[in-house]
Parts: structure tokens; C-alpha cells; sequence
């Protein structure tokens, strides 16, 4: 039957959380949570050794709203989320080595500065090889100070999430992009990820609709054309 482990326990409120599962020998797992009820160190990361049995004694994180985590190859986990300050920063931070406290790097800001309120981070880091090169990518929701329409920025790493390319935007004139979720392909080392998101066109009052689009670490901004992948309407 089902069996419960808590992950974590305690006074605060936990309102939100990322997992993820690395794929080699060790099955460890990898929660990253956040209370978004206040500002501070509001976040917590912690991993489990033995596939969820116990689970290590958290480590403080930075400001963190919106968690994400994710591990695709090799030892590196990525983590991004939203700024608790103000809204409108992604911040993102890397551990080569299976998440191990205190292995942590400093928190790089991969959002650009145009946007007003920045939301729901996802990160991903392409299948390939050798991992100090692979690419990763930041996707996000940014609200517009110009206007109240939403679209999808992402920053992109060459070299696993050491260095970063900011600005970079996906978007269609007047519709709404947003919730952006990133996958890797993990059939083989191709350096594939998918993107998927919804987006609504407002001025013709039109339903929202789930896209698919998909990159390759090879052109990390050569998106291919939107494929509406929702049903219709």
C-alpha cells in the first residue's frame, strides 16, 4: 500500500515545492521548499540517500518563492526561483556534487531588468556530454511595466549553468504567454529539451491553448515554431 515519509516537519508553512530524481546509481532524491507567507531565508533544500527513507537536515536557502529543481545528467542540480524581495528577479544556483550541503555556488540573477514581476521558474539542463559544457536553460513568466501582457524570458548557459545569457524573449504580439515548464529528452545524449506553455490571444478574446516547442544545446535559441498541442476550443 501507500507509505508516507515526511520530507519535512515544523512550525513554519510550507507552501510550495520542487522534487526531482537523479538517474544514475544513487536514486537520490531532491526537495527544495519554500514558505511564500514572508520574506527572508523563506527556503529550504533538502536530499534523501536511500530513495525517500530519511531525509538530511535542511539546508537555509536565499529569498526563494517559486521553486524549481531538476538534475538531468552527471552530478550537477540546478535550482531556480522567484526573488521574495521584490518579484521581479529569477535567481538560479548550481551543486556539482549530488546537492551535498554546503557545495552550493552563489546565486547568479539570470532575469533581465525589463520586466515588472517576474513568475514560475523552470530549469532544465540538456542530456549531453561533457557535462562542464552542457546547456541549460531558464524559462519564466515576466509581466510587462508598459503593459499588463505576459510573455515567456529565458536566460541560457553553454557551460552548466556557470555563465548566463539574459534577455532573450519567446513571445507573439498581444497574446499572453506564461507557465512555462522544461524537460530534457532522456533517450540519448541528442541535447533535445521540450518547452511547453500556455498562451491566450486577448484581443480576439480567445481561449487559452497549451503550445509544445522544442531546442537543441547545439542553437539554444533556435526555438522551433509553436505546435498547439490542447484540444480545440
Amino acid at each position: 500500500g501507500l507509505v508516507l515519509m515526511p520530507v519535512a516537519m515544523g512550525p513554519d508553512t510550507i507552501d510550495e515545492f520542487s522534487a526531482a530524481i537523479d538517474r544514475d546509481r544513487h536514486n537520490y532524491l531532491y526537495c527544495l521548499y519554500v514558505n511564500e507567507h514572508r520574506a527572508g531565508r523563506t527556503g529550504t533544500f533538502t536530499r534523501s540517500l536511500d530513495f525517500g527513507a530519511s531525509w538530511e537536515a535542511g539546508t537555509d536557502w536565499w529569498n526563494a518563492w517559486d521553486p524549481c529543481v531538476s538534475i538531468t545528467s552527471g552530478t550537477t542540480v540546478h535550482c531556480a526561483w522567484r526573488s521574495a524581495l521584490s518579484g521581479d528577479e529569477i535567481d538560479y544556483a548550481f551543486n556539482r556534487h549530488y546537492g551535498k550541503p554546503g557545495s552550493w555556488s552563489s546565486y547568479r540573477v539570470v532575469s533581465d531588468s525589463s520586466a515588472d514581476q517576474c513568475f514560475n521558474p523552470t530549469v532544465v539542463q540538456a542530456d549531453s556530454s561533457p557535462e562542464s559544457q552542457a546547456a541549460v536553460w531558464v524559462f519564466y513568466t515576466a509581466a510587462q511595466r508598459d503593459s499588463s501582457i505576459r510573455d515567456l524570458h529565458y536566460a541560457t548557459s553553454s557551460d552548466d549553468g556557470f555563465d548566463w545569457t539574459r534577455g532573450r524573449v519567446l513571445c507573439e504580439p498581444f497574446r499572453d504567454e506564461q507557465q512555462p515548464c522544461l524537460a530534457a529528452d532522456v533517450t540519448g545524449p541528442n541535447g533535445y529539451v521540450s518547452l511547453c506553455y500556455t498562451s491566450v490571444n486577448r484581443q480576439h478574446d480567445d481561449t487559452i491553448s497549451a503550445y509544445w516547442s522544442t531546442a537543441n544545446s547545439f542553437a539554444l535559441d533556435d526555438w522551433l515554431d509553436p505546435v498547439r498541442v490542447s484540444r480545440v476550443p
